[in-house]
């Protein structure tokens, strides 16, 4: 359960990176 709660943060994580990226490519815009 250890492990698979540690995937589901770094899921998680990278959504949160990729909506960033999104947000800062859309303001430049």
């Amino acid at each position: 359960r250890l492990e698979i709660g540690r995937s589901e943060d770094e899921d998680f994580q990278k959504q949160l990176h990729s909506v960033l990226n999104r947000v800062d490519s859309i303001r430049r815009v």
